[in-house]
């Protein structure tokens, strides 16, 4: 009986921290769009229509709270390269909750200053293992090509539950 009420709490307070950090990162992102430290803003059509999300540089823990973070090293959004951006799953504000859900054809949209970039999904969401590290490399599966168009890379946590893979969504600059 202790056994269960200990992991009664344990998922419970898990689940409320969750909800907390979710509620905070929501209410800070309006804030930060104009925020020095944000450098894109994010938005999915299939997300919804109140989806915005900052960018912000980075990829570490402290940067994640803040939105999603672009992977410093990787190209800016409209260059040619792979512009690739990390955000959370589960927990400060799910950014990419729904990442698995996109769609050969879906938008992503990168609003940078005055500018918005539009990319279309090219390949929908795959698992992959967190030491493939080439979906990060300007043509992404392929790190000794040169790139010749402008792709977005978006990578989370594969599930809801600790695992070292990551889901990746690569996109092509449609317009912008």
């Amino acid at each position: 009986m202790v056994m269960v009420l200990a992991l009664v709490v344990l998922v419970g307070g898990g689940i409320g921290a969750i909800a907390a950090s979710n509620l905070i990162a929501h209410l800070g992102y309006a804030n930060r769009m104009t925020a020095p430290e944000t450098l894109a803003e994010l938005t999915i059509p299939r997300f919804g229509d109140r989806y915005a999300v900052p960018v912000v540089v980075g990829t570490s823990w402290s940067s994640l709270r803040k939105g999603v973070g672009w992977y410093e090293g990787s190209a800016w959004p409209g260059q040619y390269g792979n512009c690739a951006i990390a955000g959370h799953r589960l927990g400060w504000g799910e950014p990419f909750a729904g990442l698995d859900t996109l769609e050969v054809g879906d938008e992503i949209r990168l609003r940078v200053d005055e500018v918005t970039y539009i990319y279309t999904v090219i390949t929908a969401a795959t698992a992959v293992s967190s030491a493939q590290t080439d979906v990060l490399a300007p043509v992404p599966g392929n790190p000794d090509r040169l790139p010749t168009k402008a792709l977005l890379t978006l990578t989370t946590a594969a599930s809801d539950l600790p695992t070292p893979n990551r889901l990746v969504v690569v996109a092509e600059l449609a317009r912008g």
